[in-house]
């Protein structure tokens, strides 16, 4: 027995030295002084109150004044028990950073790895599902190779980008679509080099040559039809000058919009870069 007294009372003394020599240590880094129990030699713990989340440690509060303001999680007394706070020495602060960052370097490098074969993974079916929308609609897809696409084209052409399959409905449209792209930029050819025309316009009486940028019906004042409508236009001349009026006869109104016509009429001055236009003659429509 003395002998195991004798031994106990040097392990009690050597655990005082050790706290009285060894610098404790949070593992946040921060300094610790004072009563520990040592577990090894580079680790020991504390015994700290467990704040109680009711109360947020106050032991009460006004708003329960009405049911006597204590807590009833933790009685007033502001925390739950203990709880074991570990403390380490900077040496064994620096062995635990250094495993922390291996095992944040391994998941890491696992999260790297998985998204690289999910990458390929999608890269192989991207390729995979493009062959196959190339080979079931060569001329949708071949629209869809171009750069110069724009609205519902651009967005079609991202689904494709990305991997999406086509339909037929979706192939019809993209053939649909890009044929009235062409035909919007046949019919803007002419309007778009009348525009940066710089010869000066004359007025008066005389031969034109116009595109037309749009029309429109209103109502004829001067027939016995309640129904009937006269159709007037809004032209762009071959020298950069805007005209407005009655539609020419000769032509089954309304057309397509950058069509160019000759007719004669007489052409009124009514502010920079317009005027009105009076009455027109038969117009004939140029050749494409």
């Amino acid at each position: 027995m003395g002998e195991d007294g004798i031994g106990g009372h040097g392990s009690a003394t050597q655990n005082r030295m050790a706290e009285e020599t060894t610098q404790w240590h949070y593992r946040d880094g921060g300094e610790y002084s004072g009563p520990c129990t040592i577990v090894k030699p580079d680790t020991a713990f504390i015994m700290v109150p467990r704040t109680c989340y009711r109360c947020g440690g106050a032991g009460g509060a006004d708003k329960w004044r009405h049911t006597g303001y204590t807590c009833f999680q933790c009685g007033g007394a502001g925390h739950l028990g203990n709880r074991k706070e570990k403390l380490y020495t900077l040496e064994k602060i620096a062995k635990l950073d250094a495993t922390r960052e291996k095992r944040r370097a391994r998941e890491e490098k696992k999260r790297r790895d998985k998204r690289e074969a999910e990458e390929a993974e999608r890269k192989t079916g991207l390729v995979k599902t493009q062959a196959e929308n190339r080979a079931t609609y060569p001329d949708a897809v071949e629209i869809l190779e171009r750069d110069d696409l724009k609205g519902f084209l651009a967005d079609i052409k991202e689904k494709h980008d990305t991997g999406h399959r086509l339909t037929e409905r979706m192939a019809e449209a993209v053939l649909n679509a890009f044929k009235s792209m062409q035909e919007r930029a046949e019919q803007n050819t002419a309007i778009e080099a009348f525009e940066t025309a710089t010869t000066e316009q004359e007025f008066g009486r005389q031969d034109i040559k116009a595109a037309l940028l749009s029309v429109k019906d209103y109502p004829d004042n001067y027939s016995y039809d309640a129904n009937a409508v006269v159709y007037k236009a809004l032209w762009i001349t071959e020298h950069g000058f805007k005209i407005f009026g009655t539609c020419p006869r000769g032509v089954s109104w309304p057309v397509d919009r950058g069509r160019v016509f000759y007719f004669k009429a007489t052409i009124e001055f009514k502010e920079e870069g317009f005027g009105f236009y009076k009455r027109p003659t038969l117009a004939t429509l140029e050749e494409d």
